[in-house]
């Protein structure tokens, strides 16, 4: 379900709101996921494939 038959359905009431909060933090949390994969794999831009952390420094 897209944004737009997300909100025709809300608006219609066929779905409560808390479906559509789920599915955004569901949305948020994959795409931080997707970000974090891409730099540990060096797939994002130079610059973020060229950061490195010095793990005794570095809080986590």
């Amino acid at each position: 379900m897209n944004y737009i038959e997300a909100m025709k359905a809300l608006k219609t009431k066929e779905i409560p709101p808390v479906i559509l909060i789920y599915g955004e933090e569901q949305f948020l949390i994959e795409s931080a996921i997707n970000q974090i994969s891409d730099r540990i794999f060096n797939k994002g831009d130079a610059e973020d494939t060229l950061i490195q952390y010095d793990l005794e420094e570095t809080t986590i």
